[in-house]
């Protein structure tokens, strides 16, 4: 290569030798374009194979090309995908000297059976996704003599790893590559893989989060992280397997692979010496993309006041002045007062006159707990809250502001799962209490499962899209799922079981019986037993009480820390929001229906404080500004996700107030368009309201928001409940009100409480068929 000087000196020999080295790269880089793109061409007369695969799962279809003799290099899809997802990533495998072969899972393309779950802890089932592969392999005739590659994109790449972690399998395996891997059980045992692994990832894609690859890259010891490029980031890029930087992802894989060289040498002598000369990815894992991005920003320098407006002027500004300046300026409320609606960021002015203020000198630890709710209330009305928001995370240029958003989110109080009604109104959080709670028993002691409630359980039923699916069907080969159709008869002391009515076809409600045990009813109608994590390390909640400074784990690893400020800032959002509302809780009753209005609303304004919008709902104009990783305090400030994320912000958000407002929060998966498929590709919320115990479903994905049982899980209602435990889950706990404790018998007086009768104004049963405007009438009437 001629070398061009353009000074004679030291400064300008450095400025050369890395002006060369780009050329030599940019030199490499199209020799090796050059090669993969002789490579697809010659992949246009490859013989392409249909596969018909038997399996513990059903026949399995698949699509192989190259020597059937090589060395197989098995493709798995991601979830909902094919076979043909990494087509591009054939012809390479081919011309290296592999039998590429990419599969339909079973219920997917042209694979029959059933689809298995896209959740990590469930791919041991028996006829699981990690048996129906292993099957796979043995058609294929793979040993530990004869090892093969598996390659797998998002569920496909959980799966493969997840498999290599079997000791019967990782010896027929030689090297894992994963694009994306979908990983939702604990880390811990990866740390026990020895397959060589590598890592895809592209770092833009936040519905993939980047933080998640850092994690798989430290829990397997010999994995290599990659990241690839490309570019500015838009939802219609990561179709086809981010067929947009196929030469890319072809390149990190090729030059990985212990074949890589023989790829290359197929295309040409000169493309392999230059492709020889380039790093591989091997040698030295991608950086951490904190190196990669400039340095954050400390300070900010701003123009001196002027000398008019001292600090001691803006301080004795009254509140008053605040407000009618921000209305002045023509500022919307940030949707905690009910009729406002939520205002992003850019929306606000971006410079408004705030007042430092502080807590008084000397105060208590009340003292300042409450200044702090009356300065947070006074700032969400004023509409200033935002720009708090934004100077305690740095995106504006108010950094300046950032003490005193730290000072005033630092003294609110943490409202978590245990805190009191007393304590709410102490904070001045609350002005009233609902009417009742002090004379009632508490939340937990309530009683659960009255004679006509209805509840989930699992029946022979008929499947069809008219009114009678999910009803009970006793024929002969009936299959056996999950069904709302159902309600609590009696109790049955001797053997403790459950007498369930169920509906039957042709509108007979209610008319049959089947006897439940209370482990099977309470698997699927208790509230969610939530993991906590503190230190690294998984412990359950005592007695249902959490423990402000731990994590509360949700669905794909997120988390909740009430403590955090502003996960607690946001929690204070949703309170305040509630206060005009809860002085219309009854919860001695006798208007039920008002009650039950009044919790819907409670409902409706926590899941209004969460500003995370689905992916959906962005369509191809996705907002890269929006926060999609796992901490819930942001998601829930500003942030995307898929079904998964908005569920587990909205349940974080209502767990705090479930005891408060007499809701029970349940975390529910299943199928989403048509009823009886095993998979759980939608999540939601289901909820009970206490006392009346009535269902309803909680879906933040979709409006309307709130619906009843019969409408969410009717065949108009596209969902239908699974079974299985949801966000890694602990078994759901009993009911503390037993009906062992009292004295009274369940099938002629329903169940008593543990003091042995029911407390005043509670009914011992509830109607046949819950109606709330017949409860209300009910409840009403003399007992």
């Amino acid at each position: 290569m001629e070398e061009v000087y353009l000074k004679p000196d030291e400064e300008q020999d450095s400025v050369m030798v890395k002006v060369n080295v780009a050329r030599d790269r940019d030199e490499r880089a199209r020799a090796t374009r050059h090669a993969l793109k002789n490579a697809y061409e010659q992949s246009k007369i490859l013989d392409y194979t249909e596969i018909r695969i038997p399996t513990c799962a059903g026949e399995v279809f698949a699509v192989g090309c190259g020597t059937k003799d090589a060395p197989l290099a098995l493709i798995l899809p991601g979830y909902p995908g094919g076979w043909d997802d990494w087509e591009y990533i054939f012809a390479p495998l081919a011309h290296a000297g592999w039998h590429p072969v990419g599969v339909d899972m079973p219920g997917f393309g042209r694979s029959g059976g059933q689809r298995q779950s896209s959740r990590t802890e469930r791919h041991d089932d028996p006829g699981g996704a990690n048996s129906t592969v292993s099957d796979i392999l043995t058609f294929f005739g793979v040993s530990t003599s004869r090892k093969c590659l598996l390659l797998g994109f998002d569920w496909g790449g959980g799966v493969a790893l997840s498999l290599s972690l079997r000791a019967a399998e990782c010896t027929r395996i030689s090297a894992v590559v994963v694009f994306h891997p979908s990983w939702t059980a604990p880390l811990a045992p990866l740390n026990s893989l020895r397959t060589p692994t590598l890592l895809l990832w592209v770092p833009a894609e936040q519905n993939h989060p980047y933080s998640l690859g850092r994690k798989l890259a430290r829990a397997v010891p010999p994995s290599t992280l990659v990241t690839l490029d490309c570019g500015h980031f838009s939802a219609d890029k990561p179709a086809a397997m981010y067929c947009c930087i196929s030469a890319q992802v072809i390149e990190k894989v090729m030059h990985w692979l212990p074949a890589a060289s023989t790829c290359i040498a197929k295309s040409g002598a000169r493309a392999t010496k230059k492709a020889n000369a380039v790093t591989t990815a091997r040698a030295a894992p991608t950086a951490d993309i904190k190196q990669q991005r400039p340095a954050k920003v400390t300070a900010v320098a701003t123009p001196a006041p002027p000398p008019a407006a001292s600090h001691a002027a803006l301080s004795a500004r009254s509140l008053a002045e605040l407000i009618t300046d921000r209305i002045a300026l023509g500022a919307t409320a940030s949707g905690v007062l009910p009729s406002a609606e939520l205002v992003s960021v850019k929306e606000l002015p971006k410079s408004v006159p705030v007042v430092p203020c502080a807590p008084p000198p000397g105060a208590t630890l009340l003292e300042r707990q409450q200044w702090a709710v009356s300065r947070f209330a006074t700032l969400l009305r004023c509409g200033a809250a935002h720009e708090y928001y934004s100077a305690y995370l740095g995106r504006t240029s108010a950094v300046a502001r950032r003490p005193d958003a730290v000072t005033l989110f630092g003294s609110l109080p943490v409202i978590a799962p245990g805190t009191t009604l007393q304590q709410m109104h102490d904070w001045g959080v609350w002005d009233q209490i609902p009417s009742g709670a002090e004379t009632l028993p508490s939340f937990s002691e309530w009683p659960r499962y009255l004679a006509g409630r209805q509840v989930i359980v699992e029946a022979p039923v008929r499947l069809d899209d008219s009114e009678d699916s999910l009803c009970l069907d006793e024929r002969p080969g009936a299959r056996v799922l999950t069904t709302h159709r159902a309600a609590i008869l009696g109790y049955n002391r001797r053997d403790c079981t459950f007498d369930v009515s169920l509906d039957e076809p042709g509108g007979h409600f209610l008319s049959a019986v089947r006897r439940y045990s209370c482990a099977a009813v309470y698997r699927l109608n208790q509230p969610t037993h939530f993991r906590t994590v503190r230190a690294e390390t998984e412990h359950a909640p005592s007695e249902g009480k959490y423990d402000p400074g731990a994590l509360l784990v949700f669905e794909d690893g997120i988390r909740c820390k009430y403590a955090d400020l502003v996960t607690r800032a946001k929690i204070m959002e949703a309170a305040l929001a509630l206060q005009p509302v809860v002085s219309d809780l009854h919860f001695e009753a006798p208007n039920a229906v008002a009650t039950i209005e009044a919790q819907l609303r409670c409902v409706r304004l926590i899941a209004r404080v969460m500003d995370c919008v689905h992916f959906v709902h962005e369509g191809h104009q996705l907002d890269l500004r929006r926060y999609a990783r796992t901490d819930v305090g942001r998601l829930a400030l500003h942030g995307r996700g898929h079904c998964h994320t908005v569920a587990s912000v909205v349940a974080a958000l209502l767990l705090p107030f479930s005891p408060l407002i007499g809701v029970e929060v349940r975390f529910r998966a299943g199928a989403w368009g048509s009823a009886g498929r095993p998979s759980d590709d939608h999540t939601w919320l289901e909820l009970t309201l206490v006392p009346s115990l009535t269902s309803h479903v909680c879906d933040p994905s979709f409006e309307p928001l709130l619906l009843t049982l019969d409408e969410a899980y009717s065949p108009r209602g596209l969902r239908h409940p699974s079974a299985a435990l949801q966000c890694g889950s602990l078994p759901p706990l009993p009911p503390a009100c037993t009906w062992d404790d009292g004295a009274v018998q369940a099938e002629t007086a329903g169940a008593p409480t543990a003091r042995g009768s029911w407390p005043s104004g509670v009914p011992s049963a509830l109607p046949a068929r819950l109606d709330p405007i017949n409860w209300a009438a009910w409840l009403a009437s003399p007992q």
